[in-house]
């Protein structure tokens, strides 16, 4: 997939609510969830282009106000999926997000995600 306007999008609002934030990843690092096996802990889309949500135990979703919101958060519950063995004790929240704008969805997070958000209706 190439870098189009979901992409510029998601550069966008990952550059809003991390601004200011120490230690915090590049823009450039989140990503679309592209494969069926990532279990992202922060999902996004660009309907709700400032918002990132938490996915929460059962599948459910939960807005984060903000960047320090969503590390307390990742930090107290945990994360869906440890990468490389890490989790939010050792790197930021936004290691483990990625945006749902692919349609239709390739993850299974982002199918849920995006039925919640009520743009994929099948």
């Amino acid at each position: 997939m190439g870098r189009g306007l979901g992409w510029t999008v998601a550069a966008l609002v990952a550059v809003g609510i991390t601004g200011g934030v120490a230690g915090v990843a590049s823009a450039t690092d989140i990503t679309e969830c592209t494969t069926r096996s990532k279990k992202p802990t922060f999902v996004w889309h660009e309907s709700e282009a400032s918002i990132f949500y938490y996915v929460g135990p059962g599948g459910s979703f939960q807005p984060m106000d903000s960047a320090r919101e969503a590390q307390e958060i990742c930090t107290a519950r945990g994360v869906r999926q440890r990468l490389r063995g890490r989790d939010c004790a050792t790197v930021d929240w936004d290691y483990f997000a990625c945006g749902c704008n692919v349609s239709p969805p390739i993850n299974r997070t982002c199918d849920r995600f995006q039925r919640f958000l009520g743009v994929l209706t099948r």
